[in-house]
């Protein structure tokens, strides 16, 4: 079913649930993703590339937290929008993760489609699943150092503080009537 639909330099894109069948591409992905940020010097996901997937991608799925972004019979990106913080985010976040929020993760759209804004549409339609539950509050964070993804989330997000090495973002949700 599908949840959104947008068009953007004359492709139709849409974003469903994703579902036990789309596992495998999303695995894809996250290996494609995984070994580009290998490649460009960075350590961020290197589990997915030892076989390990610490946001339980499967169980993520089962939970209805992750979303598909298709153009055609492509998959365009993916991203974990949780509804209860991960032990990771308990740890990041300490006090501020007994607020109720929704958290993204494993946020990534393929290669294919670098440069067209598709994760700022990705954030702006969790941003939107969020209100229309009344959560006031989405959270994510990226590794400190990670001069591109600060910048991106910067522009929507404010960012809160550091931890461990990781720069934290929050955007405070007007819930929708």
């Amino acid at each position: 079913m599908t949840l959104d639909k947008f068009t953007k330099n004359n492709l139709t894109f849409e974003i469903h649930q994703a579902t036990a069948e789309n596992r495998e591409q999303i695995n894809q992905l996250m290996h494609e993703t995984a070994t580009w940020l290998k490649n460009a010097g960075s350590t961020q996901w290197n589990d997915i590339l030892e076989g390990t997937d610490v946001h339980q991608i499967g169980e993520r799925i089962h939970q209805n937290e992750v979303f598909l972004l298709t153009q055609g019979k492509e998959t365009a990106g993916t991203m974990i929008v949780r509804k209860t913080p991960s032990s990771w985010d308990n740890n990041l976040w300490g006090e501020k993760a007994k607020e109720t929020a929704y958290y993204v993760h494993r946020l990534m759209i393929s290669r294919t489609y670098k440069g067209m804004e598709l994760a700022n549409k990705m954030l702006q339609f969790a941003e939107k699943q969020a209100a229309l539950k009344g959560v006031p509050y989405l959270r994510l964070d990226t590794l400190a150092t990670n001069v591109a993804l600060n910048r991106l989330y910067s522009q929507t997000f404010t960012f809160l503080f550091s931890k461990d090495g990781y720069a934290l973002y929050e955007k405070q949700v007007e819930p929708l009537k």
